[in-house]
């Protein structure tokens, strides 16, 4: 099956489900979708119809995190091994790990599948700037009522919060600007890296030295450097080099310029984790190759 031919089933999948013509490309207003509608029977959306869509999301994260949490207290925690850090012996935070995941798989799934399509229609320059995606947009209210499911119900530290809030705020120009193109594609596709990370996470504590626990770092670094730093860095230099020219002009002003020396800042912060992730895989495979080496009786 030829990429073009791969790109057009997955349009006509992805438009069944959200009930519109074309998934990557349509022409009629933001929030007007079938799974998520907004604003029934005006001809323009307001930012009531935004907040409600993104209300009703939120929701249901939060009934997904209560499902999660009870799933985890009665049948996951008492098989799994227990952690070396207290805090982590807790159904909320086994509990995370799972809506966390389907987030990241949900998010960056529809965020590269419009890339995909995108790269194989040749969009011209121009064009990721005034498109409008219906599958961004849904990917974009499910990624920003995560967020603010999360500063709701879960238990932040304040570097947390402020990522969650700034992510909240970006989220929410990108989204009521119907900005769905390149820049909102890119920035969600980073979200891939959360399906391995989270893993990792849940089970660096628990058994370090396992096969999985590794496997789920060495596929997170990879995912690190191809989705934040070659991509992220990509679709930084796309929206700061072509915004001015580009930019649909219902997009204020202000918020326009402001988005350029934000995600330079995050770029300049995604190399810096880079480095340091970098280092991490060096010292873990050799960790792993000198526990190759000698026999050891630690489990695998």
């Amino acid at each position: 099956m030829t990429s073009t031919a791969i790109a057009v089933l997955l349009n006509a999948t992805l438009s069944t489900i959200l009930g519109v013509e074309d998934a990557f490309h349509s022409d009629q207003r933001c929030g007007l979708t079938a799974l998520l509608p907004t604003d029934p029977g005006l001809q323009h959306e307001t930012p009531l119809g935004v907040v409600m869509a993104l209300a009703v999301v939120t929701a249901g994260w939060g009934l997904l995190w209560l499902l999660s949490y009870l799933v985890s207290r009665v049948f996951i925690l008492p098989w799994l091994p227990p952690s070396t850090k207290a805090e982590e012996n807790s159904a909320s935070f086994v509990g995370r790990t799972f809506p966390a995941t389907l987030k990241g798989l949900l998010v960056s799934g529809l965020a590269i599948t419009c890339l995909f399509t995108w790269y194989v229609q040749g969009k011209p320059l121009r064009d990721p700037f005034v498109s409008r995606s219906p599958a961004l947009e849904m990917a974009g209210v499910l990624f920003i009522s995560y967020e603010i499911a999360d500063l709701l119900f879960g238990k932040l530290q304040l570097e947390f919060v402020v990522h969650h809030l700034l992510h909240i705020a970006l989220g929410w120009v990108i989204r009521w600007n119907c900005m769905g193109g390149l820049l909102a594609a890119v920035l969600m596709a980073q979200e891939t890296t959360g399906v391995f990370l989270n893993y990792f996470l849940l089970m660096l504590h628990r058994a370090p030295n396992h096969w999985s626990t590794t496997a789920s770092f060495v596929l997170f670094a990879i995912c690190f450097f191809v989705f934040r730093i070659v991509l992220g860095t990509f679709g930084t230099l796309h929206y700061v080099l072509y915004y001015r020219e580009y930019m649909s002009a219902q997009v204020v002003a202000w918020q326009a310029h402001l988005i350029a020396p934000v995600l330079v800042l995050a770029s300049v912060l995604q190399w810096y984790w880079g480095w340091a992730i970098l280092q991490k895989v060096r010292r873990h495979l050799q960790e792993g190759a000198v526990n190759t080496a000698a026999p050891s009786s630690k489990e695998d």
